[in-house]
């Protein structure tokens, strides 16, 4: 019995069935890998695309790190007439962001 390429029978045996009998049953074949033939490609795709799905998670992580450093940060307060920080009145700064862009798009 041909069971496909790349197949291997691993048992034949005989069936008793009603009046008559059935022979040459094959049970238990394996093709030798997943799929064989055509599913091998599939297997193939299936490997590139985790493989560029990982990449992509890979950079998403990069750039959800890099957003930490283009942040505006409290660098004091304004002062009020009194000369005392006015707490209502926070001052910001920033960093250049444009060497952590330009890294993160070229990544």
């Amino acid at each position: 019995m041909n069971i496909g390429p790349k197949c291997k029978q691993s048992q034949e045996f005989s069936v008793g069935h009603g009046q008559g009998q059935v022979s040459n049953v094959a049970i238990g074949y394996s093709s030798g890998g997943v799929g064989g033939g055509p599913l091998t490609s599939a297997s193939q795709y299936s490997t590139r695309t985790q493989r560029s799905l990982d990449d992509v998670l890979s950079w998403i992580s990069y750039v959800l790190a890099k957003l930490h450093d283009v942040q505006w940060k409290t660098l004091g307060y304004e002062m009020s007439e009194g000369q005392e920080p006015d707490f209502q009145k926070p001052v910001f700064g920033i960093h250049n962001p444009n060497p952590i862009v330009e890294d993160v798009l070229t990544r």
